[in-house]
């Protein structure tokens, strides 16, 4: 890909803030209501790497305040810009870089990030110390196989044992597309942690935090981190779903 014409820079999600709450608002019990909501609004949401909150001169403040809320609820990392007749610097839609890990990372870093719910679309941030990889690669294989029409975005930078534990692992995914490699060394200053973003639909922050903390290196003396399997812990439901059940 290093030496290809083309490549996906990054996914820019125009917004109508006039009209776009109609579609995501929590839908009240009404048939009539419930036909209205789409859930291609959130899904577009949630695969973005920039909103572009277009009309915003055609709404009030309190009610931009609330598409900002809603926007956030459905895609806690993509970055928000706020235009009139779509007039965007072209500098801020090209050349994004978002599938470089060094776009999005500052976010994962925000201690605020954590579970945002949306009508339909979830996004979850995990959070824990240095993963046994294999464990965590096993998990999130179980979880792609089980869910992938549900897991929209997956973005991740996270501390790993063994022998390459001095650089940081970054991952990212859309749907069953997944991919991880070793980035950067981990400078002095930084804090060796792992943090991983899920966003899709309906998920569960307990129930993949649960399955996410089973991946975790055992402690010293704990037992063998090379060969590190999911360890026990947590009710025995999230044992049995493994963070795998739809809500």
């Amino acid at each position: 890909m290093a030496h290809a014409p083309f490549f996906l820079d990054g996914v820019v999600t125009l917004v109508d803030a006039k009209h776009i709450m109609r579609h995501l608002r929590a839908a009240p019990s009404s048939a009539l209501s419930l036909m209205r909501r789409r859930p291609e609004a959130e899904k577009q949401l949630a695969l973005a790497d920039r909103v572009v909150l277009n009309k915003a001169d055609l709404v009030a403040p309190p009610l931009l305040d609330e598409v900002r809320a809603a926007v956030r609820a459905c895609n806690a990392t993509a970055a928000l810009l706020v235009a009139q007749q779509a007039d965007v610097p072209l500098e801020q839609l090209l050349d994004l870089r978002a599938f470089t890990s060094a776009r999005w990372e500052a976010v994962l870093c925000e201690p605020q990030l954590g579970a945002l719910h949306g009508a339909g679309v979830s996004c979850v941030c995990l959070r824990g110390g240095a993963v046994a990889l294999p464990a965590l690669q096993g998990w999130l294989q179980r979880l792609v196989n089980a869910r992938h029409e549900d897991l929209f975005r997956l973005k991740g930078v996270l501390a790993v044992v063994g022998e390459q534990a001095e650089y940081r692992f970054v991952m990212h995914g859309i749907h069953a597309q997944m991919q991880g490699q070793f980035d950067r060394p981990w400078r002095q200053d930084e804090e060796r942690g792992s943090t991983l973003v899920l966003i899709g639909h309906r998920l569960d922050q307990s129930e993949l935090q649960q399955a996410f903390d089973a991946c975790l290196a055992p402690e010293p003396g704990a037992g063998c981190v090379e060969c590190a399997e999911p360890v026990e812990g947590g009710d025995d439901e999230a044992k049995a779903t493994n963070g795998l059940r739809r809500r």
